[in-house]
């Protein structure tokens, strides 16, 4: 690490603009939940600080496919994406001195977030309790898998065993079949904007009050939020509801159909009965409208799979986009099951300047996810390539901590900063 150099200073001017400009983020969250929120923080101007170790890699740093074919801790598509506009710092936590550093840039930042297990901050002396009582105003997150309190606080939890827990894989499926566990780690994004809602809403009552707190947050909890209507029926009739596939209760045709093309689907929602007579003549099929099968909700949703097939033999004749011009049209919502490149293609999303291309130092330039709204007082967020793995440790240690540089080469060449 050269503590000479001044390239790798972030760029303060832009983030001054920002909502976030004033607060600093003490980040020692990893994998997906903790970096996202935080990132979403970084885009709005905070400065956050990701605390690394070339002794613990972050496992993201870790996964391919890497760009070009090329291999290297600094060129996943997976850390890069969910670390953009962040600075990195590298402390050996398990030294003296590397927690010490790691004190120093809790007590001049107003928030810290962390995923360890439990008590791994609390043996280094960077617990809440241990800060709270150097820094009142501290705004402090703890991210689990079940939270800090109850009988399964110790609980080992990853993405799909945490849908499982929170009712999500019981509630998917069709009737009379087993669950199908969602693929993927639907937690994470849910958790993470649930992090980020709840750090905004404790710097708000800071700024009221003076005073920081502990925010305990349990991915389980957020999960939650996904299958309220499972939980509110049970509540209140005392039944487990059925699974029931894609069926709403209200809408009704409900489903995504099968369209002309390879493996090509449109997604189509009827929400009352003025929509199912203007979809029955959008689609050239008066009769379905005069069918006593279908003439209401009630009746098309006892005859749900005759109605789904007499779609599908329309949807098959023509072309996802297609069905979806024709029934928007009218105004009846209907979206192709877009694919992942479909996605990146989509005109709408390139309208509203959805992905963004960072010019990475060691990848070059790549587009990444965008800021999922738009703000009138933030015309461009803060968009800055993912940090190289330590990339800003000089920085760091001199313009915030303090440090004379000879007192940081000595930590580095200590291993300390590693």
């Amino acid at each position: 690490m050269n503590l000479n150099a001044r390239k790798t200073v972030p760029n303060n001017a832009k983030r001054s603009t920002l909502p976030l400009a004033e607060i600093r983020v003490a980040d020692f969250s990893w994998l997906a939940a903790g970096p996202l929120a935080t990132r979403f923080l970084a885009t709005m101007g905070a400065e956050v600080v990701r605390v690394e170790s070339r002794k613990r890699v972050d496992q993201l740093r870790q996964i391919g496919p890497y760009p070009d074919g090329i291999h290297g801790i600094n060129r996943s598509p997976h850390f890069n994406l969910l670390n953009y506009s962040k600075l990195s710092m590298t402390l050996d936590l398990s030294t003296p001195r590397g927690a010490d550093m790691a004190r120093r840039l809790v007590m001049v930042s107003d928030v810290v977030v962390e995923n360890f297990a439990a008590g791994v901050l609390e043996r280094l002396g960077l617990g809440w309790e241990d800060v709270r009582r150097s820094r009142p105003d501290i705004v402090y997150l703890s991210s689990s898998g079940l939270g800090r309190a109850g009988p399964a606080k110790h609980y080992v939890a990853y993405g799909m065993t945490l849908h499982a827990f929170s009712g999500v894989t019981h509630a998917t499926g069709y009737a009379g079949q087993p669950p199908r566990p969602l693929s993927g780690t639907w937690a994470d994004p849910v958790t993470a904007v649930t992090m980020a809602y709840a750090i905004l809403a404790a710097l708000h009552h800071r700024r009221r009050t003076g005073q920081g707190q502990y925010i305990d947050l349990a991915m389980s909890d957020a999960m939650l939020a996904i299958t309220p209507e499972q939980v509110i029926k049970c509540s209140l009739t005392g039944r487990v509801p059925e699974r029931s596939g894609n069926f709403e209760e209200i809408a009704v045709p409900h489903n995504t159909y099968r369209c002309r093309g390879d493996d090509s689907w449109v997604a189509i929602a009827v929400r009352d009965e003025a929509e199912w007579h203007v979809f029955c003549r959008a689609t050239g099929h008066r009769e379905w409208a005069a069918d006593s099968r279908f003439a209401d909700a009630y009746a098309r949703r006892c005859n749900e799979a005759e109605m789904d097939r007499a779609i599908t033999a329309w949807t098959r004749e023509h072309t996802a986009r297609d069905v979806t011009e024709r029934l928007q049209k009218v105004g009846v919502a209907a979206f192709p099951c877009l694919t992942a490149m479909d996605v990146i293609q989509d005109p709408q999303l390139r309208a509203r300047d959805f992905f963004v291309t960072v010019n990475h130092p060691e990848v070059g330039e790549r587009p990444v996810l965008g800021h999922p709204w738009r703000m009138s007082s933030m015309k461009t967020p803060n968009y800055e390539p993912a940090p190289l793995l330590g990339q800003h440790s000089a920085y760091v240690l001199r313009d915030v901590l303090g440090l004379p540089t000879d007192e940081a080469q000595r930590l580095v060449d200590e291993k300390v900063v590693y």
